[in-house]
């Protein structure tokens, strides 16, 4: 949010890039709050084009309501997608995540290919490839894809992951200590590169070593279940007994956790409200795509039949919501955003989002209330005292909490931002010697911010 004027005499955009604002011609016209309830938060799609998503994407116009329905509508998904971005690598890659999801690994492996076809240095298709590879106990080809895919893009923690496996099922544990290796120095703050290198340090009995390497996948994250069934291995290879039998206890007290969960998800997993969480997830992925690759018409239509599908998730809910309010589209915003907090009424995010979306139509009464709210559900966060304190100051009105609440705010969680409305919110109330002590504490913070700078020059210049 900018904020505009304070004390009627300087302007700043301190928050950035969600500040800018689309021409008013673009502005779609907002009902009044009190017109809106959760149940009437359906926008129509972008003026340029008013057909419905479900024709926008040639699917049928009535939502599934049977996992029969939804896995059909997924493959039309991958078919469509395909369709529409046949040089994109990205549309095969979310059409053979579709297939692997439903146990389609020829599609899936075919897609990968077309993706490499389209671009040769596409890493995620050499590491889908060496997922399916894997699947079928084809580790020699699926280490070669992982190499592949690692030599193209090192950051692909699943390659790096699923190299070390595949080498170490064949038997070649030297090279899977280098590809682990590899991975610790890669990613040296998740617990699963940890985990391999200590897997492939007890393939060459370096117990010692393998020790502190499944000790320091559990530090990291301590519901790793297997560092705890390696650990107690290690423990009883060094000949400590004790220890042993206490983490295969812990073992075995987690694996039954996660056999009970498993279990709880076989047996969801064709349940309709499954597949329907899945369903969402592939309209979200292929709304991202399209958004990528200059297609927002389809990518909205995407995400509003993915809250179509699933209403009561809400991840396409908040792609619409990033999206309506990058193209300044207000009225579908906070529409989304009601929808969300009958979803989710204790997420204060979501309140703060809708007061800063208030505060830009110009219902500042609408704005303070959300912002009270998420103080409310949320009182040692910053956040909604920053917001409180930003909205009276450029609304100006209720003038003497501004310097409270920002000053909360600066205690919770020291920032620049904090201080700078402090500083602010004392120059509204005379209090100059104030106002230039906090926005000196925000040049500490930020001593490059230009708008800091500034803000402090003019309130210094005249003690000069």
């Amino acid at each position: 949010m900018v904020l505009a004027a304070i004390g009627g005499t300087w302007a700043w955009t301190y928050r950035g890039a969600e500040s800018q604002d689309a021409p008013p011609s673009d502005r779609e016209a907002v009902a009044p709050r009190a017109a809106r309830g959760p149940g009437d938060a359906s926008p129509a799609p972008a003026s340029k084009d008013l057909r419905s998503p479900a024709e926008l994407l040639g699917l049928d116009p009535q939502v599934p309501t049977t996992a029969e329905g939804l896995n059909q509508e997924a493959f039309a998904t991958c078919a469509r997608l395909i369709q529409d971005l046949p040089r994109r690598p990205e549309a095969y890659a979310v059409a053979a995540f579709i297939y692997n999801r439903h146990g389609r690994t020829a599609e899936a492996a075919r897609c990968w290919q077309q993706a490499l076809e389209v671009n040769p240095k596409f890493a995620p298709a050499y590491n889908g490839l060496g997922m399916v590879a894997a699947g079928k106990g084809e580790h020699e080809k699926a280490a070669e894809f992982c190499r592949k895919a690692i030599e193209l893009d090192p950051n692909l923690d699943h390659a790096h992951s699923l190299l070390t496996d595949v080498l170490l099922r064949e038997g070649k544990a030297k090279e899977a200590l280098a590809a682990a290796r590899e991975y610790v120095k890669r990613f040296p703050k998740a617990g699963d590169s940890h985990f391999w290198l200590g897997q492939a340090l007890l393939d060459l009995e370096q117990y010692d070593e393998a020790r502190a390497s499944h000790e320091e996948a559990i530090r990291i994250d301590p519901n790793y279940t297997g560092a705890y069934h390696s650990l107690a291995t290690v423990y009883a290879r060094l000949g400590q007994r004790e220890k042993s039998r206490e983490y295969r206890a812990k073992f075995a007290a987690m694996k039954e956790k996660e056999l009970e969960a498993d279990r709880g998800k076989s047996r969801g997993y064709l349940d309709l409200a499954t597949q329907i969480q899945i369903a969402a997830s592939y309209h979200l992925a292929a709304g991202n795509v399209h958004l990528s690759f200059g297609d927002p018409q389809k990518a909205e239509a995407h995400w509003l039949r993915g809250a179509a599908v699933a209403p009561k998730l809400v991840a396409c809910r908040e792609a619409l919501v990033s999206y309506y309010q990058r193209q300044n589209r207000l009225g579908s915003a906070l529409c989304q955003l009601d929808e969300l907090l009958a979803i989710e009424p204790r997420n204060a995010e979501y309140w703060i989002q809708s007061g800063r979306l208030l505060a830009r139509i110009g219902d500042p009464d609408g704005a303070e209330a959300a912002f009270r709210k998420a103080v409310e559900i949320a009182p040692e966060a910053p956040d909604g005292y920053l917001s409180l304190a930003e909205l009276f100051l450029q609304a100006r009105r209720k003038l003497p909490e501004a310097a409270p609440l920002a000053e909360k705010a600066a205690q919770l969680a020291p920032s620049a931002l904090a201080y700078l409305l402090l500083s602010a919110a004392r120059e509204e109330q005379g209090d100059r010697k104030g106002a230039i002590a906090a926005v000196e504490a925000a040049m500490k913070l930020e001593p490059g911010n230009p708008q800091i700078r500034g803000f402090h020059e003019r309130l210094t210049k005249d003690t000069r």
